[in-house]
């Protein structure tokens, strides 16, 4: 990271004046390849260090910017020990918080809104009109202020609140705008969740409707992976250097075959799967689905679904003005596949 910044990277401090009064800015540019995947997966580096950049496209280049002020101090930071080119930045007279650090605004005022506070706890450090504005909705949210708040209630509030507060300070999420709104016709809700290339889904109270399926054909290293999560709730990643643990409280839905096909009502389930004691001992809650045989339910079965499919064929035939023999008529009626 360091060796990039010194020999890609730009670090550069701007004076600038505005109706007669000077401001200060501090950022960093970088120039690292023009291919555009390759710069974002910088980018998903940079948040390692808990610093957010954003990519700006000029003709025939891809520019990396840091411009918040924090996330200039914590990149200079951590690679200093590092670097050549980064030396000790002039300290800031005046705060401009990045648009990346703004928080929910209607989550954090009707948190607000909730709490009955006195404005002898605020008014010391000069939040009162700062909790009072965005508890009214009049100003937007910034972590910065908010978490000054948090810490100032965090001896008159419970717990919980505490911890809300906290969590909509933290520097953990970003606020993005929506790229596109589309709409597709379709009789019932879809929620397509994708992710770019050198990303990863981090499930920390959230419900991701993909389950794992055939478990027990996954790479035994993919299995042992999921260990942590689904025992402790959480992450370690370990990768160049940084270690950080990440809060991971999901639930896992998965779905196995057993070793021979059927299960056996004879033996345990624990037998009958390929799976190891320690990754089976981390699932709550067991369900083996068994299939009785029984002759004549399972002809109709097959006949109903052989009909299903033999009813779209000759409706398809049908539609592209193709004759349909007088034998097979029953089979373009109205059918119901269930």
């Amino acid at each position: 990271m360091a060796g990039v910044i010194d020999s890609d990277g730009c670090i550069s401090v701007r004076t600038s004046s505005k109706k007669g009064r000077q401001y200060q800015n501090t950022d960093i540019e970088i120039l690292l390849s023009p291919d555009r995947k390759c710069n974002e997966r910088f980018i998903l580096a940079l948040r390692r260090f808990d610093v957010f950049s954003r990519l700006r496209d000029a003709k025939g280049v891809h520019r990396i910017q840091v411009t918040s002020r924090p996330d200039v101090d914590r990149l200079v930071e951590s690679i200093r020990p590092y670097s050549v080119k980064c030396k000790e930045l002039p300290r800031p007279k005046h705060t401009v918080h990045g648009r990346h650090l703004r928080a929910p605004a209607e989550p954090v005022a009707r948190l607000l809104g909730s709490l009955f506070v006195r404005p002898t706890h605020l008014l010391p450090r000069g939040l009162w009109s700062t909790f009072y504005e965005i508890r009214q909705g009049s100003r937007v949210p910034f972590k910065g202020p908010l978490a000054r708040i948090a810490e100032r209630l965090a001896p008159a509030v419970d717990a919980e609140t505490s911890a809300r507060l906290t969590a909509l300070a933290g520097s953990d999420y970003a606020l993005d705008r929506i790229a596109e709104v589309r709409m597709e016709e379709f009789d019932g809700y879809v929620f397509d969740l994708r992710v770019p290339d050198g990303a990863n889904f981090l499930a920390n109270g959230s419900v991701v409707h993909n389950c794992i399926d055939e478990l027990e054909k996954m790479n035994p290293q993919d299995r042992s992976a999921i260990h942590e999560a689904m025992e402790q709730q959480r992450i370690s990643v370990a990768k160049a250097g940084i270690t950080a643990v990440l809060q991971a409280r999901c639930a896992v839905l998965a779905a196995a075959n057993p070793k021979f096909g059927r299960f056996d009502e004879t033996k345990f389930v624990s037998e009958q799967l390929d799976l190891a004691p320690t990754l089976l001992s981390r699932f709550d809650a067991i369900f083996s689905l068994i299939d009785h045989p029984e002759s004549e339910r399972d002809r109709n079965m097959a006949e109903h679904i052989l009909r299903g499919h033999l009813v779209g064929e000759w409706r398809r035939r049908r539609s592209e003005g193709k004759e349909v023999a007088d034998e097979n008529v029953e089979y373009t009626e109205a059918y119901s596949p269930h």
